[in-house]
């Protein structure tokens, strides 16, 4: 049973290319217009969690604990060097670069590694919406089922940022297949988005609980305006039985 951990969070600003300047991300049904900026008026909390408007989702909504005044984090056990985690923005702005790291414990508090977050989706999160990502514990780890974070770190940025160079893209299409998943993303910006494309998804059971974190890069290096690219996800060992899709996608301004 996945459980949540509401911690503290840090404000940073440690990221890619934070010496350059460029346009916040946008992606899904947003447009820049859409967004909120950190000038303006916070908004509202949403009644219930839900899935950020910048992913791609399908079948159940994902299970997270009441959102605070904070980024509270909801694990999933972990698969081989991986400790999946939803986290939802219980804050009244956009927050952006979610970062979530720590100790790798076993059942009996034993330190295994150390490890920090990788291909978190979306970029940015607005108030009550939900992304995801993993802790990675290193290239050759297999963690212990009773593995988890102690005491993890959750940083982020507050608003947007003014140096933000993530720019998200939108999952058109995304199709079960024999041996994992396809499906198909298109560039909805007027400037052209440079990789590696990253592709995220993740997979629910029934109840919502987050079960793994799958990731790939698309068949392209780079998506122009308006152009479109293709994606796979391969499966290994064990299919997990997804009842729900998170999916989110991102690339980087070319001009920054």
């Amino acid at each position: 049973m996945a459980a949540t951990v509401a911690v503290a969070a840090l404000v940073t600003a440690s990221c890619t290319d934070d010496d350059n300047s460029t346009e916040p991300e946008t992606g899904g049904q947003n447009t820049a217009e859409d967004q909120a900026s950190p000038d303006e008026e916070t908004v509202e909390l949403p009644d219930e969690p839900a899935a950020s408007s910048f992913l791609y989702a399908e079948g159940v909504e994902p299970a997270v604990g009441e959102a605070d005044d904070d980024v509270t984090v909801t694990w999933g056990d972990p698969v081989d060097a991986k400790v999946p985690f939803l986290a939802v923005n219980g804050t009244e702005e956009p927050v952006s670069r979610v970062e979530v790291s720590g100790t790798v414990v076993d059942g009996q508090g034993e330190t295994i590694t150390s490890g920090a977050s990788q291909s978190v989706q979306p970029n940015v999160v607005e108030p009550g919406e939900v992304a995801f990502g993993f802790v990675y514990a290193g290239a050759g780890k297999q963690l212990p089922d009773d593995a988890a974070v102690d005491s993890p770190n959750v940083d982020y940025r507050t608003g947007l940022g003014d140096f933000e160079n993530i720019i998200a893209l939108e999952i058109e299409k995304l199709e079960r297949v024999s041996d994992g998943f396809t499906g198909s993303l298109t560039n909805p910006h007027e400037l052209d988005v440079d990789g590696p494309i990253d592709v995220t998804l993740a997979c629910l059971n029934g109840d919502g609980e987050l079960l793994d974190v799958l990731g790939t890069f698309a068949d392209r290096d780079s998506v122009e305006a308006g152009g479109t690219a293709t994606f796979t996800v391969d499966l290994f060992g064990d299919e997990p039985d997804c009842d729900g899709l998170l999916a989110g996608s991102s690339g980087y301004d070319p001009n920054v």
